[in-house]
């Protein structure tokens, strides 16, 4: 496979940048954690990443990548602004054990060396090129004809002839989840008691991160204020649109348009059929009150519903 160098991707949209937490620490777009400068890739594109760093960690960018496979972890190269030179990356892989993770921080690492920093992610279709040329001079001494000798270059070039690897997610270990979402007091960041916790465990479940809960507590809040939500039922569409709205962000924030794109169909379906629409709004406070719910109004703000016609005498009807 030859590389189209003009075809890398960006991994992220100009307004996309890292978030300064302050003391040297960032906000991972991807797993949403505050982390040291330490764990983000550092990148010299400062017209696009002002910040200095990527706006999500080694960690998360590493569980993306395939070793073997340049169209994942050639965008990263492109971000951090170092060349693409096959040789040394294939040097890194030949030495890599079965189950290490990816060798992307290595290799980046490598290219920050005297020896590359002249070096940026411009030049990696002409070093790739050089490279090319120079196996592909070898290989000639080695086979009997030009086509064999273009098929071995390939196949090195591609790491064909390098043991398979496993997918990128078997080789990375994943983030400790107990660490990632393990809410108490003692590492709450706002003073969360225990038993808010709970209740928050409770209300939402245990696979959240604090700024997550809090997320849906003041969306949920808005909604009440917005619309008429008072039944078990409706309260548990509600905060099934506050999950929903959460995961979309997510995506977003990760620039998966299509997978937030697909959350946002399926939550204006789930909205409307909880006839809670901003377009119905007006519709539920002012005309389509249940009985039940306009007396809980009422009573709610210090009043009480009259008795109709207690001084009057019965008629026929009555």
């Amino acid at each position: 496979m030859k590389i189209d160098f003009n075809a890398v991707r960006d991994l992220y949209r100009p307004n996309q940048q890292a978030v300064s937490k302050g003391n040297g620490k960032y906000f991972c777009t991807c797993c949403k954690k505050t982390l040291d400068e330490k764990q983000f890739f550092k990148t010299s594109r400062t017209d696009k990443h002002p910040t200095g760093v990527l706006p999500e960690c080694k960690t998360c960018l590493a569980m993306r990548v395939d070793d073997t496979d340049p169209m994942t972890f050639l965008p990263i190269l492109k971000e951090v602004d170092v060349p693409y030179i096959p040789s040394e990356w294939r040097k890194l892989l030949m030495k890599k054990s079965a189950k290490a993770g990816s060798i992307v921080g290595k290799y980046i690492s490598l290219m920050h060396l005297n020896q590359y920093k002249k070096y940026r992610w411009a030049d990696s279709e002409a070093k790739t090129k050089e490279e090319t040329e120079s196996l592909l001079a070898a290989m000639r001494q080695e086979t009997d004809s030009e086509s064999e000798a273009e098929a071995k270059v390939e196949e090195m070039l591609n790491f064909g002839d390098i043991a398979p690897q496993k997918p990128a997610q078997a080789m990375v270990t994943a983030p400790d989840m107990s660490a990632l979402y393990g809410l108490t007091p003692e590492t709450s960041k706002y003073n969360l008691t225990q038993e808010e916790i709970n209740e928050l465990k409770v209300n939402w479940g245990e696979d959240y991160t604090e700024d997550q809960y809090l997320y849906m507590e003041q969306m949920l809040q808005d909604m009440m204020e917005s619309y008429v939500i008072q039944d078990p039922i409706a309260i548990s569409n509600a905060r099934m649109i506050c999950k929903m709205t959460m995961k979309m962000n997510k995506y977003v924030d990760i620039d998966d348009v299509a997978s937030a794109s697909q959350i946002g169909r399926q939550l204006d379906m789930f909205i409307k059929s909880a006839n809670l629409a901003p377009v119905q709004q007006k519709d539920r406070q002012h005309t389509t009150f249940a009985i039940s719910q306009l007396a809980f109004l009422v009573e709610r703000e210090g009043g009480f519903i009259p008795e109709f016609y207690i001084d009057q005498p019965n008629d026929k009807i009555d």
